[in-house]
């Protein structure tokens, strides 16, 4: 069958039938073959597995015209370890991607972000507790008392 184009919605494609009054027909697709069907150019010659279902007829598999490797449902695979996905939302799986979390947090690009997080949460405390201290401080003795401040809030969170 000859593609011609995608709905609006993105959820049905719309091919080439001689044998129907308008020449054309829409085919609701499988969800693993979303991908796959963002790709498809139009006027191109497609074999289709088609299956009747609830809502219409629904594509299961798509292939180019003249080849015989079909593109089967569940062929979404994870990255890190190749365990099979439910659809494309994600490369990885949920295990390979809990991994990868460890990992960037043991990197030391993330202790130092967390480190600077950390310092500047305790200047700003510095800085809200010489608002509250305004007046009654000697304007002369405000950098000993931010060096003070500092190293006590430093001291209390770690």
């Amino acid at each position: 069958m000859i593609f011609l184009a995608r709905s609006k919605e993105g959820n049905l494609l719309k091919f080439e039938d001689k044998s129907k009054p308008l020449g054309y027909v829409w085919y609701y697709f499988d969800k693993p073959l979303e991908a796959l069907t963002k790709t498809l150019v139009a006027n191109t010659d497609l074999d289709l597995t088609i299956v009747s279902g609830g809502k219409g007829e629904t594509i299961m598999a798509i292939k180019p015209a003249n080849t015989n490797s079909f593109k089967p449902t569940g062929s979404l695979k994870c990255l890190r370890c190749g365990t099979p996905l439910k659809d494309d939302t994600y490369k990885t799986c949920y295990t390979c991607s809990m991994e990868i979390k460890k990992e960037l947090q043991n990197s030391p690009e993330e202790k130092e972000k967390q480190t600077s997080i950390k310092r500047q949460a305790i200047m700003h405390g510095v800085a809200r507790t010489l608002i509250a201290l305004q007046g009654q401080v000697d304007v002369n003795n405000v950098g000993s008392l931010i060096d003070m401040l500092y190293a006590k809030y430093q001291e209390k969170v770690g």
